[in-house]
């Protein structure tokens, strides 16, 4: 990573994010290097580009007022699904396409009723929606914004949600019969068989597009009749099959979402609390069920990454003080080496650590808490020593905490209303200039200021 810092400077109330962009991976080696941003409060959407590095560029490839007049980037009123050049959005009650190298609108449509839950599969954007009372999920052409689907649920049914299994959109449902897997036929614009679930079933925590594994958690039967659960259990369900391929005892009252780990090559970690203090990450191949885990002593714990589902390491932060931060593979030798050796950060972060997952390493941030002066960031790649970097807070906005997001070959650091860019060095010509450069955010009109 260079030493170049492009500073976004905006207003001491701005609050910049990064919001969730789902299907990176559908990004050519030039979009990939960009980050999505909003200024919350003021509603603007924008698209830095991490490769603007030349003196006269400026990285903020474009800015517009977000879909739907939505003024925050809060997870329950936005969708944001990259989608080859196109940037498919839902913000409250608008689904939109936008040019994702212009920001212009390509299409846009007001819909009917309250948006729960957003899945782009086959060139459809599938939306769940409830409205008055009743359940509906519609489907959206990608290109062209045509509605191609609309299934009515029946009336009394509830719905918690809709995932993507193995590319099959499925619903769990509290039926006339009781809790179920519903697919959608999209093809047949219809609701496919519902699948029973067992006596006491919760919730569908997760949907594994990759493995068409749905895993689902529920309560344990009551050790007495009229008496209170005995624990809880997690399972997978094949929803195309119509089959249970495993069901286990869990730890704990509830298993959320946050709870779980998809590592990739089906292989799913659990972070249990142990009885005796501390934790534990039970690993489960997704088709045939847990398969081992590891304990860790008290004071270790895993580290968020906000807004990513994918971690093809488990990271552990050891007790405070310590520096150490431990990755648990995801594969065997998750069981049958145990963990690699920790990694010691010096000096050791005086704040709490973030982790960002990228394809061929790792990036960890921290903020001090007292005398909160400086962001630190660990650049980590296989194979090589960290890479340490510092931004000075001074430089940046210092209401707020720090927010991070990963694209390929840069780091981009957010604090209140600015923004700092750390830029991998391939790719860029002579030797990388060191400094930093202000530029100015837009304003409410999207005119810059």
């Amino acid at each position: 990573v260079s030493h170049i810092r492009l500073l976004l400077r905006g207003g001491k109330r701005d609050r910049l994010s990064f919001p969730r962009l789902r299907g990176r991976d559908s990004l050519d080696d030039v979009r990939a290097s960009r980050a999505l941003g909003v200024v919350n409060g003021r509603g603007i959407l924008f698209m830095i580009d991490t490769t603007a590095t030349g003196d006269d560029d400026n990285p903020i490839a474009w800015d517009r007022r977000m879909p739907g007049r939505v003024a925050y980037a809060r997870s329950r009123d936005v969708d944001f699904i990259a989608d080859g050049d196109r940037l498919l959005a839902r913000c409250g009650a608008e689904l939109a396409a936008l040019d994702i190298d212009t920001g212009d609108t390509l299409w846009s449509v007001m819909l009917r009723g309250v948006p729960m839950e957003v899945v782009h599969l086959g060139g459809l954007l599938l939306v769940l929606l409830e409205d008055d009372g009743r359940f509906r999920v519609e489907g959206w052409t990608a290109v062209g914004g045509v509605l191609a689907l609309s299934v009515e649920l029946p009336d009394g049914w509830l719905v918690g949600g809709m995932h993507d299994v193995g590319g099959l959109p499925v619903l769990f449902a509290r039926t006339h019969e009781g809790a179920a897997l519903v697919p959608v036929d999209v093809p047949g614009g219809r609701l496919g068989n519902p699948l029973a679930m067992p006596p006491g079933t919760q919730s569908l925590v997760m949907g594994l597009p990759e493995a068409g594994i749905a895993l689902v958690m529920g309560d344990q039967p009551a050790e007495r009749p009229g008496g209170p659960s005995s624990g809880t259990w997690l399972g997978g369900w094949d929803v195309a099959a119509g089959v249970e391929r495993w069901r286990t005892a869990a730890s704990g009252a509830y298993v959320a979402r946050e709870d779980l780990i998809w590592s990739g090559a089906g292989v799913v970690q659990l972070i249990e609390s142990q009885p005796g203090g501390g934790l534990a990450l039970q690993r489960f191949e997704v088709g045939t069920g847990p398969t081992g885990g590891l304990a860790f002593d008290p004071g270790w714990w895993p580290l968020a990454s906000p807004g990513q589902d994918y971690a093809p390491n488990v990271l552990m932060s050891g007790p405070t003080g310590s520096g150490a931060v431990l990755p648990v593979a995801s594969g065997a030798d998750a069981v049958a080496g145990g963990p690699s050796r920790p990694l010691l950060l010096d000096p050791a972060p005086l704040g709490e650590l973030q982790a960002l997952h990228g394809r061929d390493g790792y990036v960890l941030l921290s903020e001090e808490p007292v005398p909160d002066t400086r962001i630190e960031v660990w650049v980590v790649r296989v194979g090589m020593q960290p890479q340490r970097y510092s931004i000075d807070v001074e430089l940046l906005n210092t209401n707020g905490r720090a927010e991070a997001v990963l694209v390929d070959g840069a780091v981009v650091v957010a604090r209140g209303g600015s923004l700092a860019i750390l830029r991998a060095e391939d790719g860029l010509a002579g030797e990388a200039p060191d400094g930093v450069r202000v530029l100015t955010a837009p304003d409410d009109t999207g005119d810059r200021r």
